[in-house]
């Protein structure tokens, strides 16, 4: 056997799969052209990502009528409740400025609770 051969064995046993799963494999293997193996290992439709904390932020901010820079400055004052609000223009980069100070969930609260008490100033049950 030459040594590509025991190394492409090695990273198959390195996958510490059972001896049934690595016979069902080399089955496959055996039955199937190289074309068919390769195609089958290719990738399928690009997922669509997980929405970002801005985008998260945006969403949930979005029934304000306001500018993305009074949103900031109201998002920073929830968060941040005392402490003096990180120096950013716009609401992208006070997102950012934000969860690199407090962390992305703090954030996220920060805008639900934003909401909520915009809700209740205006004596709504719950937030838009």
């Amino acid at each position: 056997m030459k040594p590509a051969d025991r190394a492409a064995l090695a990273l198959l046993a390195r996958l510490r799969r059972d001896p049934e799963a690595l016979a069902r494999l080399f089955a496959v293997i055996r039955r199937h052209d190289d074309a068919t193996l390769l195609a089958a290992l290719e990738k399928g439709a690009p997922t669509k990502p997980a929405p970002t904390l801005l985008a998260d932020v945006r969403a949930r901010l979005a029934p304000l009528l306001a500018s993305a820079q009074d949103k900031a400055d109201a998002l920073a004052a929830k968060v941040c409740a005392g402490a003096p609000p990180p120096a950013a223009r716009g609401l992208a980069a006070m997102v950012r400025a934000l969860e690199n100070r407090y962390g992305a969930e703090a954030v996220r609260a920060g805008a639900v609770d934003l909401m909520r008490d915009i809700a209740a100033a205006a004596g709504r049950d719950s937030p838009p």
